[in-house]
């Protein structure tokens, strides 16, 4: 027995260097490369992310408008074809929205409030100030929003419609009063659903960014009770902007669409666009006639449950 405890205890200690210590020093520096390999997969993950969490829904929105998504030709329904044929979820936002966001990153690039990403994680400052670039100060696209206004039973007689999903419908499947001729195949077109236009203001002027200056459906209700100056984004120390964020607001018009773009003169401005025409026919964007899609998706856990 007093052999066996002796070798079993050589075994432990070679040059005077105790195993047992150095196999505590091994496990140490592995757990330590363990966990800067965690952060270095948590820094990856950060640096991927592709969404902002909007702090007053929850949905997860687009830090830019991805490059499919932004095109020199495509229209309104085209860029929404576009979206929701993604495998991904992918919706283009109402006013109702987005909006509430816009004034959540003005808030946030103020530093008001913080903003996280779709993994929870806060989003540095710089972070912020790229998005608030992007996205107001100097937008390059004209961005569609999710709202067309048509003929209807609403406020002054129009009704607001949204793309809501895609179906497919048959493509030649006739009768030409002789025969019947066989379907030529099929094609996606979108699905919409409409609602009665809420009251909102009936002018083309500029409009105040708060929340409780816009109806459910996105669209505001008063004119811009500060004074306006200087083109927006482009404030300075003490400028009125600073205070109270305004945009230019073009009314709704039947047959057009809500969309976010870049005037030039007027600075940033939610207007109607005519759903018909390409970014080069487009003129009213200013210097900019590039359009796109801005689009947002749910949460991870719950995108399974989106139709």
């Amino acid at each position: 027995m007093q052999r066996e405890n002796f070798i079993k205890n050589s075994l432990y200690t070679i040059g005077g260097l105790s195993l047992g210590l150095a196999g505590e020093m091994f496990v140490g520096e592995r757990e330590t490369e363990k966990k800067i390999q965690q952060q270095k997969e948590k820094d990856k993950v950060l640096q991927e992310s592709e969404y902002i969490r909007d702090p007053n829904t929850g949905i997860l929105i687009a830090k830019e408008i991805p490059d499919e998504f932004r095109s020199e030709n495509l229209n309104y329904e085209d860029l929404h074809l576009k979206v929701l044929s993604q495998e991904s979820f992918l919706h283009v936002p109402t006013p109702g929205l987005y909006l509430p966001f816009i004034i959540s990153l003005i808030d946030a690039y103020k530093r008001k409030i913080p903003l996280f990403d779709e993994n929870d994680n806060k989003l540095t400052n710089s972070e912020i100030e790229k998005v608030y670039y992007d996205l107001i100060k100097y937008p390059p696209y004209r961005t569609f929003l999710n709202a067309r206004f048509v003929q209807g039973t609403g406020f002054k007689g129009l009704d607001i419609e949204k793309i809501v999903g895609l179906k497919k419908i048959i493509i030649g499947s006739h009768y030409n009063g002789l025969s019947f001729i066989p379907a030529q195949g099929e094609k996606k077109v979108v699905r919409v659903e409409r609602e009665p236009l809420e009251e909102c203001l009936w002018d083309d002027c500029y409009i105040d960014l708060r929340k409780d200056n816009f109806n459910r459906q996105g669209l505001p209700l008063e004119k811009a009770r500060s004074k306006v100056g200087k083109r927006v984004g482009e404030g300075y120390e003490g400028d009125e902007w600073e205070k109270n964020p305004y945009i230019f607001y073009a009314h709704p018009e039947k047959d057009h669409v809500i969309s976010v773009f870049d005037s030039g003169s007027l600075g940033y401005c939610l207007g109607c666009s005519d759903t018909d025409k390409s970014a080069v026919d487009d003129r009213s964007a200013g210097p900019y006639f590039k359009k796109g899609v801005h689009p947002y998706t749910v949460d991870v856990k719950s995108r399974l449950s989106v139709q």
